[in-house]
Protein backbone atom coordinates (compact mmCIF):
# COMPACT_ATOMS: atom_id res chain seq x y z
CA UNK A 1 0.00 0.00 0.00
CA UNK A 2 2.93 2.37 0.56
CA UNK A 3 3.94 2.20 -3.08
CA UNK A 4 0.51 3.22 -4.39
CA UNK A 5 -0.36 6.79 -5.20
CA UNK A 6 -3.72 8.41 -4.46
CA UNK A 7 -4.96 8.04 -8.00
CA UNK A 8 -4.06 4.34 -7.91
CA UNK A 9 -6.19 3.88 -4.79
CA UNK A 10 -9.09 5.62 -6.46
CA UNK A 11 -8.79 3.44 -9.51
CA UNK A 12 -8.64 0.29 -7.35
CA UNK A 13 -11.73 1.34 -5.35
CA UNK A 14 -13.66 2.05 -8.51
CA UNK A 15 -12.76 -1.32 -10.03
CA UNK A 16 -15.83 -3.63 -10.02
CA UNK A 17 -14.17 -6.76 -11.31
CA UNK A 18 -15.43 -8.78 -14.26
CA UNK A 19 -19.01 -8.01 -15.11
CA UNK A 20 -21.41 -10.88 -14.46
CA UNK A 21 -23.83 -11.63 -17.26
CA UNK A 22 -27.27 -10.30 -16.56
CA UNK A 23 -30.09 -12.78 -16.19
CA UNK A 24 -31.80 -13.64 -19.43
CA UNK A 25 -34.54 -11.28 -20.32
CA UNK A 26 -38.15 -12.12 -20.95
CA UNK A 27 -37.59 -11.96 -24.68
CA UNK A 28 -34.94 -14.69 -24.55
CA UNK A 29 -37.26 -16.97 -22.58
CA UNK A 30 -40.26 -16.34 -24.79
CA UNK A 31 -38.51 -16.27 -28.14
CA UNK A 32 -39.57 -19.83 -28.72
CA UNK A 33 -43.22 -18.90 -28.44
CA UNK A 34 -43.01 -15.46 -30.06
CA UNK A 35 -45.74 -13.79 -27.93
CA UNK A 36 -46.62 -10.22 -28.78
CA UNK A 37 -46.15 -7.48 -26.14
CA UNK A 38 -49.89 -6.96 -26.01
CA UNK A 39 -50.40 -10.64 -25.30
CA UNK A 40 -47.84 -10.57 -22.49
CA UNK A 41 -49.57 -7.58 -20.93
CA UNK A 42 -52.91 -9.39 -21.05
CA UNK A 43 -51.30 -12.42 -19.47
CA UNK A 44 -49.86 -10.33 -16.66
CA UNK A 45 -46.33 -11.63 -17.29
CA UNK A 46 -43.60 -9.21 -16.25
CA UNK A 47 -39.86 -9.62 -15.94
CA UNK A 48 -38.70 -13.22 -15.66
CA UNK A 49 -41.88 -14.53 -14.04
CA UNK A 50 -42.39 -16.79 -17.03
CA UNK A 51 -39.87 -19.21 -15.55
CA UNK A 52 -42.06 -19.88 -12.49
CA UNK A 53 -45.51 -20.65 -13.96
CA UNK A 54 -44.07 -22.72 -16.78
CA UNK A 55 -44.64 -22.84 -20.51
CA UNK A 56 -48.09 -24.35 -20.39
CA UNK A 57 -49.57 -21.53 -18.32
CA UNK A 58 -48.08 -18.95 -20.68
CA UNK A 59 -49.30 -20.62 -23.87
CA UNK A 60 -52.64 -22.06 -22.83
CA UNK A 61 -53.78 -20.81 -19.43
CA UNK A 62 -52.74 -17.16 -19.25
CA UNK A 63 -56.05 -15.68 -18.20
CA UNK A 64 -59.04 -14.96 -20.37
CA UNK A 65 -57.09 -13.38 -23.20
CA UNK A 66 -58.63 -14.30 -26.50
CA UNK A 67 -55.27 -14.38 -28.27
CA UNK A 68 -54.04 -17.20 -26.05
CA UNK A 69 -56.83 -19.53 -27.07
CA UNK A 70 -55.79 -19.11 -30.71
CA UNK A 71 -52.17 -20.12 -30.14
CA UNK A 72 -51.14 -22.96 -32.45
CA UNK A 73 -49.14 -25.11 -30.05
CA UNK A 74 -47.85 -27.39 -32.78
CA UNK A 75 -46.45 -24.51 -34.83
CA UNK A 76 -45.01 -22.84 -31.72
CA UNK A 77 -43.08 -25.92 -30.68
CA UNK A 78 -41.94 -26.64 -34.24
CA UNK A 79 -40.52 -23.14 -34.58
CA UNK A 80 -39.02 -23.30 -31.10
CA UNK A 81 -37.17 -26.53 -31.85
CA UNK A 82 -35.87 -25.11 -35.11
CA UNK A 83 -34.67 -22.04 -33.21
CA UNK A 84 -33.00 -24.37 -30.69
CA UNK A 85 -34.81 -22.79 -27.76
CA UNK A 86 -36.81 -25.87 -26.74
CA UNK A 87 -35.46 -29.34 -26.09
CA UNK A 88 -36.60 -32.52 -24.40
CA UNK A 89 -36.37 -30.98 -20.95
CA UNK A 90 -38.69 -28.09 -21.79
CA UNK A 91 -41.05 -30.33 -23.72
CA UNK A 92 -41.22 -32.78 -20.82
CA UNK A 93 -42.00 -29.97 -18.39
CA UNK A 94 -44.81 -28.81 -20.64
CA UNK A 95 -46.32 -32.32 -20.93
CA UNK A 96 -46.22 -32.83 -17.16
CA UNK A 97 -47.96 -29.52 -16.55
CA UNK A 98 -50.85 -30.29 -18.92
CA UNK A 99 -54.08 -31.29 -17.09
CA UNK A 100 -55.64 -34.62 -17.95
CA UNK A 101 -58.62 -32.93 -19.59
CA UNK A 102 -56.32 -31.11 -22.05
CA UNK A 103 -54.22 -34.05 -23.18
CA UNK A 104 -54.70 -33.02 -26.83
CA UNK A 105 -52.41 -30.03 -26.25
CA UNK A 106 -49.61 -32.32 -25.15
CA UNK A 107 -50.12 -34.33 -28.34
CA UNK A 108 -49.88 -31.17 -30.42
CA UNK A 109 -46.72 -30.12 -28.60
CA UNK A 110 -45.09 -33.50 -29.14
CA UNK A 111 -46.00 -33.59 -32.82
CA UNK A 112 -44.77 -30.02 -33.27
CA UNK A 113 -41.46 -30.85 -31.62
CA UNK A 114 -41.06 -33.80 -33.99
CA UNK A 115 -41.86 -31.56 -36.96
CA UNK A 116 -39.07 -29.26 -35.80
CA UNK A 117 -36.59 -32.15 -35.82
CA UNK A 118 -36.55 -33.09 -32.13
CA UNK A 119 -36.14 -36.75 -31.23
CA UNK A 120 -38.03 -37.36 -27.95
CA UNK A 121 -35.99 -39.19 -25.35
CA UNK A 122 -37.37 -42.04 -23.18
CA UNK A 123 -38.23 -39.75 -20.27
CA UNK A 124 -40.28 -37.48 -22.51
CA UNK A 125 -42.20 -40.40 -24.00
CA UNK A 126 -42.75 -41.79 -20.50
CA UNK A 127 -44.26 -38.47 -19.41
CA UNK A 128 -46.52 -38.38 -22.46
CA UNK A 129 -47.62 -41.99 -22.02
CA UNK A 130 -48.36 -41.36 -18.33
CA UNK A 131 -50.54 -38.40 -19.28
CA UNK A 132 -52.50 -40.53 -21.75
CA UNK A 133 -53.04 -43.24 -19.16
CA UNK A 134 -54.12 -40.69 -16.59
CA UNK A 135 -56.60 -39.32 -19.13
CA UNK A 136 -58.05 -42.76 -19.88
CA UNK A 137 -56.97 -42.77 -23.54
CA UNK A 138 -56.28 -46.50 -23.88
CA UNK A 139 -56.25 -46.71 -27.67
CA UNK A 140 -53.84 -43.80 -28.12
CA UNK A 141 -51.74 -45.03 -25.20
CA UNK A 142 -51.31 -48.44 -26.82
CA UNK A 143 -50.44 -46.79 -30.13
CA UNK A 144 -47.83 -44.66 -28.37
CA UNK A 145 -46.53 -47.75 -26.60
CA UNK A 146 -46.07 -49.57 -29.93
CA UNK A 147 -44.30 -46.53 -31.37
CA UNK A 148 -41.96 -46.52 -28.38
CA UNK A 149 -41.11 -50.18 -28.96
CA UNK A 150 -40.42 -49.49 -32.62
CA UNK A 151 -38.09 -46.68 -31.60
CA UNK A 152 -36.40 -49.10 -29.17
CA UNK A 153 -37.71 -47.23 -26.12
CA UNK A 154 -38.79 -49.64 -23.38
CA UNK A 155 -41.17 -48.25 -20.74
CA UNK A 156 -40.40 -48.66 -17.07
CA UNK A 157 -42.22 -51.04 -14.74
CA UNK A 158 -44.45 -48.28 -13.39
CA UNK A 159 -45.62 -47.41 -16.91
CA UNK A 160 -46.29 -51.06 -17.68
CA UNK A 161 -48.38 -51.22 -14.51
CA UNK A 162 -50.43 -48.24 -15.64
CA UNK A 163 -51.02 -49.85 -19.04
CA UNK A 164 -52.06 -53.15 -17.47
CA UNK A 165 -54.34 -51.41 -14.97
CA UNK A 166 -56.08 -49.48 -17.74
CA UNK A 167 -56.58 -52.69 -19.73
CA UNK A 168 -58.16 -54.33 -16.68
CA UNK A 169 -60.43 -51.34 -16.12
CA UNK A 170 -61.56 -51.74 -19.75
CA UNK A 171 -62.13 -55.50 -19.07
CA UNK A 172 -59.42 -56.56 -21.51
CA UNK A 173 -57.51 -59.29 -19.67
CA UNK A 174 -55.97 -60.66 -22.86
CA UNK A 175 -54.39 -57.29 -23.65
CA UNK A 176 -53.10 -57.12 -20.08
CA UNK A 177 -51.55 -60.57 -20.47
CA UNK A 178 -49.85 -59.50 -23.71
CA UNK A 179 -48.38 -56.47 -21.97
CA UNK A 180 -47.17 -58.63 -19.09
CA UNK A 181 -45.47 -61.07 -21.47
CA UNK A 182 -43.87 -58.19 -23.38
CA UNK A 183 -42.70 -56.71 -20.10
CA UNK A 184 -40.91 -59.92 -19.18
CA UNK A 185 -39.44 -60.25 -22.67
CA UNK A 186 -38.08 -56.71 -22.52
CA UNK A 187 -36.27 -57.43 -19.26
CA UNK A 188 -38.43 -55.36 -16.91
CA UNK A 189 -38.89 -56.89 -13.48
CA UNK A 190 -42.50 -57.02 -12.21
CA UNK A 191 -43.21 -55.68 -8.76
CA UNK A 192 -45.97 -56.65 -6.36
CA UNK A 193 -48.36 -54.21 -8.01
CA UNK A 194 -47.82 -55.94 -11.36
CA UNK A 195 -48.68 -59.33 -9.87
CA UNK A 196 -51.77 -57.95 -8.14
CA UNK A 197 -53.06 -56.49 -11.41
CA UNK A 198 -52.42 -59.71 -13.30
CA UNK A 199 -54.26 -61.73 -10.65
CA UNK A 200 -57.20 -59.36 -11.03
CA UNK A 201 -57.00 -59.91 -14.78
CA UNK A 202 -57.26 -63.67 -14.32
CA UNK A 203 -60.39 -63.08 -12.22
CA UNK A 204 -62.11 -61.39 -15.20
CA UNK A 205 -62.25 -64.62 -17.17
CA UNK A 206 -65.34 -66.82 -16.96
CA UNK A 207 -64.46 -69.14 -15.37
CA UNK A 208 -61.50 -67.55 -13.65
CA UNK A 209 -58.02 -68.84 -14.45
CA UNK A 210 -57.24 -69.79 -10.90
CA UNK A 211 -54.22 -71.95 -11.79
CA UNK A 212 -52.30 -69.02 -13.30
CA UNK A 213 -53.43 -66.76 -10.45
CA UNK A 214 -52.10 -69.19 -7.83
CA UNK A 215 -48.75 -69.34 -9.62
CA UNK A 216 -48.44 -65.54 -9.45
CA UNK A 217 -49.55 -65.53 -5.83
CA UNK A 218 -46.87 -68.09 -4.97
CA UNK A 219 -44.26 -65.88 -6.65
CA UNK A 220 -45.25 -63.01 -4.38
CA UNK A 221 -44.98 -65.22 -1.31
CA UNK A 222 -41.57 -66.55 -2.35
CA UNK A 223 -40.26 -63.04 -3.00
CA UNK A 224 -40.66 -62.21 0.72
CA UNK A 225 -42.22 -58.86 -0.21
CA UNK A 226 -44.71 -57.63 2.43
CA UNK A 227 -48.18 -58.22 1.05
CA UNK A 228 -51.20 -56.03 1.59
CA UNK A 229 -54.93 -56.57 1.62
CA UNK A 230 -54.99 -55.73 -2.12
CA UNK A 231 -53.06 -58.92 -2.83
CA UNK A 232 -55.51 -61.10 -0.91
CA UNK A 233 -58.48 -59.24 -2.40
CA UNK A 234 -57.20 -60.07 -5.87
CA UNK A 235 -56.82 -63.78 -5.14
CA UNK A 236 -60.22 -63.92 -3.42
CA UNK A 237 -61.83 -62.41 -6.52
CA UNK A 238 -60.33 -65.25 -8.50
CA UNK A 239 -61.70 -67.83 -6.08
CA UNK A 240 -65.14 -66.23 -6.27
CA UNK A 241 -65.29 -66.79 -10.03
CA UNK A 242 -63.65 -70.21 -10.16
CA UNK A 243 -65.45 -73.41 -11.09
CA UNK A 244 -66.35 -75.48 -9.18
CA UNK A 245 -67.07 -72.84 -6.56
CA UNK A 246 -66.29 -73.53 -2.91
CA UNK A 247 -66.72 -70.83 -0.30
CA UNK A 248 -64.19 -72.53 1.96
CA UNK A 249 -61.36 -71.61 -0.44
CA UNK A 250 -62.23 -67.92 -0.13
CA UNK A 251 -62.57 -68.20 3.64
CA UNK A 252 -59.20 -69.95 3.90
CA UNK A 253 -57.55 -67.06 2.03
CA UNK A 254 -59.20 -64.63 4.44
CA UNK A 255 -58.12 -66.72 7.42
CA UNK A 256 -54.54 -66.85 6.11
CA UNK A 257 -54.49 -63.06 5.78
CA UNK A 258 -55.77 -62.71 9.36
CA UNK A 259 -53.02 -64.99 10.66
CA UNK A 260 -50.19 -63.27 8.79
CA UNK A 261 -47.51 -61.61 10.92
CA UNK A 262 -47.09 -58.66 10.94
CA UNK A 263 -50.79 -57.99 10.90
CA UNK A 264 -52.28 -56.90 7.58
CA UNK A 265 -54.75 -54.05 7.74
CA UNK A 266 -57.83 -54.46 5.57
CA UNK A 267 -61.10 -52.69 4.93
CA UNK A 268 -64.74 -53.47 4.41
CA UNK A 269 -64.09 -54.37 0.77
CA UNK A 270 -62.24 -57.47 1.98
CA UNK A 271 -65.12 -58.45 4.25
CA UNK A 272 -67.63 -57.96 1.43
CA UNK A 273 -65.74 -60.51 -0.68
CA UNK A 274 -65.83 -63.06 2.13
CA UNK A 275 -69.49 -62.30 2.89
CA UNK A 276 -70.38 -62.83 -0.77
CA UNK A 277 -68.61 -66.18 -0.75
CA UNK A 278 -70.39 -67.27 2.44
CA UNK A 279 -73.75 -66.20 1.00
CA UNK A 280 -73.26 -68.02 -2.28
CA UNK A 281 -71.99 -71.11 -0.48
CA UNK A 282 -74.97 -71.20 1.93
CA UNK A 283 -72.68 -71.10 4.93
CA UNK A 284 -74.14 -71.27 8.41
CA UNK A 285 -75.44 -68.11 10.02
CA UNK A 286 -73.09 -68.68 12.92
CA UNK A 287 -70.03 -68.56 10.61
CA UNK A 288 -71.37 -65.43 8.91
CA UNK A 289 -71.86 -63.69 12.25
CA UNK A 290 -68.43 -64.68 13.54
CA UNK A 291 -66.83 -63.42 10.31
CA UNK A 292 -68.67 -60.10 10.54
CA UNK A 293 -67.72 -59.73 14.22
CA UNK A 294 -64.06 -60.44 13.48
CA UNK A 295 -64.00 -57.92 10.62
CA UNK A 296 -65.79 -55.31 12.72
CA UNK A 297 -63.26 -55.66 15.54
CA UNK A 298 -60.31 -55.30 13.17
CA UNK A 299 -61.66 -52.49 11.00
CA UNK A 300 -63.58 -50.25 13.39
CA UNK A 301 -61.46 -47.77 15.37
CA UNK A 302 -61.73 -48.20 19.12
CA UNK A 303 -64.26 -45.97 20.91
CA UNK A 304 -65.49 -44.37 17.69
CA UNK A 305 -69.11 -43.85 16.70
CA UNK A 306 -69.10 -47.01 14.62
CA UNK A 307 -67.56 -48.89 17.54
CA UNK A 308 -70.36 -47.94 19.93
CA UNK A 309 -73.01 -48.59 17.28
CA UNK A 310 -71.59 -52.06 16.68
CA UNK A 311 -71.33 -52.71 20.42
CA UNK A 312 -75.00 -51.75 20.85
CA UNK A 313 -76.04 -54.06 18.03
CA UNK A 314 -73.97 -56.87 19.53
CA UNK A 315 -75.44 -56.46 23.03
CA UNK A 316 -78.97 -56.24 21.61
CA UNK A 317 -78.41 -59.35 19.54
CA UNK A 318 -77.00 -61.32 22.47
CA UNK A 319 -79.90 -60.21 24.69
CA UNK A 320 -82.41 -61.29 22.08
CA UNK A 321 -80.59 -64.60 21.65
CA UNK A 322 -80.62 -65.23 25.40
CA UNK A 323 -84.34 -64.49 25.72
CA UNK A 324 -85.09 -66.72 22.75
CA UNK A 325 -83.05 -69.56 24.24
CA UNK A 326 -84.82 -69.22 27.60
CA UNK A 327 -88.23 -69.31 25.93
CA UNK A 328 -87.21 -72.33 23.89
CA UNK A 329 -85.94 -74.17 26.97
CA UNK A 330 -89.18 -73.41 28.82
CA UNK A 331 -91.27 -74.80 25.95
CA UNK A 332 -89.15 -77.93 25.82
CA UNK A 333 -89.57 -78.55 29.55
CA UNK A 334 -93.33 -78.06 29.34
CA UNK A 335 -93.60 -80.62 26.57
CA UNK A 336 -91.31 -83.17 28.24
CA UNK A 337 -92.97 -83.16 31.69
CA UNK A 338 -96.10 -85.46 32.01
CA UNK A 339 -99.35 -83.82 33.20
CA UNK A 340 -99.91 -83.90 36.98
CA UNK A 341 -102.25 -86.73 38.32
CA UNK A 342 -104.83 -85.04 40.60
CA UNK A 343 -107.05 -87.41 42.76
CA UNK A 344 -110.64 -87.70 41.64
CA UNK A 345 -113.18 -86.61 44.30
CA UNK A 346 -116.73 -87.93 44.14
CA UNK A 347 -119.86 -86.55 45.76
CA UNK A 348 -121.00 -88.13 49.06
CA UNK A 349 -123.97 -90.09 47.61
CA UNK A 350 -121.82 -91.61 44.91
CA UNK A 351 -119.18 -92.60 47.48
CA UNK A 352 -121.80 -94.41 49.55
CA UNK A 353 -123.13 -96.23 46.52
CA UNK A 354 -119.73 -97.27 45.46
CA UNK A 355 -118.82 -98.55 48.92
CA UNK A 356 -121.97 -100.65 49.09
Amino acid sequence: MTGLRRRDLVSVASFQGPTTPSPPSLASHTAAFKPTPALLNKCGVTGDSIVQPGIYHLVTESGAAGDVANVDIRTVFADSVKARTVGNNMLRRFIRSVPSSHWQRATEALEGAKDGGLVPDPDTMEAYLTLLLRSGQLRLALTTYNDMLQDRICPHTKTFNQLIELCIEKTSPDAAQSLFDEMLRRGRHPDIRTYELMIQGHALHRPARWEQAVVLFDRIQRSKVPMSSHTYNAIMKVYLNMEPFDYRVVYNAYFEMRCTKPRIHFGWDTYHLVAEALRRGNASRYLRFITWLDAWIQITPLFSGQYWAGAFVFVAFMTFLRVAMMQTAKMVRSVAEPPSQTPLTLPGAMRTTVSE
